[in-house]
């Protein structure tokens, strides 16, 4: 009787599956339907894969019982249901309906007054989807990234990342300045010779001389 809502992060639906009916519904052990606790709806969304959408759910009449799972599921006819299967061991297609522990994954990102930074949080429970966008304030600078101790980035102008949390993330990001020499040491060999064209900088030494 406890209304209560389902996050739904990988949806795939074929173009062909205009007639499609769908609900949410608690099965038993064995995955039979006890009880339909979303409406019986007709798609009407979108096609394609990774769709994503929040299902209204309560379960009014049926026994919640230990193994009683919450399921999504599917049907031409309103007759003949199917229970919609994960495609991968990746993907999440049954919560137990009792004692359901979904797991909180500690997401680290340090903190960075030199950039703009969007959609980072700290924690983040399970199939949730997080966008996170880094950009420096100041456009010569660049960005370097280290995840779980992978580099993912190195000098990117900005860093863009979407990903579903299923372990915990540690980010190492680092705002890099643009890099200016004010001083260089050149050791030159027997018969060389070092010219210095005009006065334009250090950036600008004319090419060393093989005599």
């Amino acid at each position: 009787g406890v209304n209560f809502a389902v996050r739904i992060n990988a949806f795939s639906v074929p173009s062909e599956y205009n007639s499609m009916f769908w609900a949410m519904a608690l099965t038993d052990a064995s995955g039979n339907i006890k009880e339909f606790i979303s409406p019986v709806s007709t798609w009407g969304g979108a096609h394609g894969n990774n769709l994503k959408m929040t299902v209204n759910c309560c379960v009014k009449e049926a026994s919640v019982r230990e193994g009683n799972m919450l399921r999504l599921v599917s049907s031409h006819n309103k007759k003949t249901w199917y229970l919609v299967e994960g495609s991968n061991e990746d993907v999440v297609d049954a919560l137990p309906a009792l004692n359901n522990q979904t797991p909180v994954y500690n997401i680290s990102i340090p903190d960075l007054p030199n950039a703009n930074v969007s959609g980072a949080v700290t924690t983040a429970v399970r199939g949730r989807d997080i966008n996170l966008k880094i950009t420096p304030k100041a456009s010569s600078h660049t960005i370097d990234v280290i995840l779980n101790g992978d580099t993912i980035l190195t000098g990117g102008k900005t860093f863009n990342y979407s990903f579903i949390a299923k372990q915990d993330m540690d980010f190492d990001v680092r705002i890099v300045p643009p890099v200016s020499y004010t001083e260089a040491t050149i050791v030159l060999k027997e018969g060389e010779h070092l010219y210095l064209s005009g006065y334009e900088g250090i950036d600008n030494w004319g090419q060393i001389n093989y005599a």
